[in-house]
């Protein structure tokens, strides 16, 4: 593809890339397969021995999987890890630490180009704004934070795990370990302390209960006919609009 041999200097830093599409504007099997093989080129010529193999990370989708992938990688010394579903976002460094910072630096990009009165992105202009923000974000530094970031190198799960979200069942207690044993008091003042403690917490629990067994009380039932006429004593019944309390 030449639409972007007149770019000069970019040339150079764009040699080694690959420009491919399908007629849905998704990807597919076929489009996998030409990049795996771009990958398996570029990636070769750092081997030190025949006998080494390359590690590479792919998501779950089904066009990562398929037998004609798996066969190549088999052929080419490439060991495959698929991570698991829905885990990309805390997993892939790509997604810890590259894209977002490069989607910034992008649209950073488009802003200063359209301050100028271009607002018409084409393949002319792309290439030259993308070049310039992956060079601003794809750092050492950013890529060695992403691995970390990811908790695959250095190895560190719990860089992972702090972040999955905690789930608890409300029908299950919240934990099977019986209550702390409180502290033994050390003097006179602090058993007094606690002995205060105490009894405010059965008054409170007696309270409760007394509460918990008025609500289970049946309530007076006025709509027999005897509504407005007598009135029952510690009860309240309506008449006539107003309210009166009785005791």
């Amino acid at each position: 593809m030449g639409w972007y041999q007149h770019l000069g200097s970019l040339i150079d830093t764009c040699k080694d890339w690959k420009f491919t599409y399908s007629k849905t504007g998704w990807n597919n099997s076929y489009l996998c397969i030409a990049w795996l093989k771009h990958f398996d080129n570029i990636t070769k010529g750092r081997l030190t021995s025949q006998q080494q193999y390359r590690f590479l990370i792919i998501d779950g989708c089904e066009i990562h999987i398929h037998i004609e992938l798996v066969e190549y990688c088999i052929s080419h010394r490439i060991i495959t890890y698929c991570l698991p579903s829905h885990t990309t976002h805390l997993l892939q460094p790509l997604d810890v630490g590259l894209f977002s910072p490069l989607q910034k630096a992008y649209g950073q990009e488009i802003d200063r180009l359209t301050r100028f009165g271009n607002v018409a992105i084409n393949k002319g202009n792309f290439l030259p704004l993308l070049v310039k923000a992956r060079t601003q974000t794809y750092t050492k530094s950013n890529i060695v934070g992403a691995w970390r970031g990811s908790g695959l190198i250095p190895s560190n799960p719990r860089t992972v795990l702090t972040k999955l979200p905690t789930y608890q069942d409300p029908e299950k207690p919240q934990s099977n370990f019986p209550p702390p044993i409180p502290p033994t008091p050390r003097n006179s003042t602090a058993l007094l302390h606690k002995a205060r403690q105490a009894k405010l917490l059965l008054k409170r629990k007696d309270q409760d209960l007394d509460r918990e067994e008025l609500a289970e009380q049946p309530r007076p039932d006025y709509r027999d006919g005897n509504r407005g006429h007598g009135y029952k004593r510690g009860s309240r019944t309506r008449r006539r609009g107003s309210f009166f309390f009785c005791f």
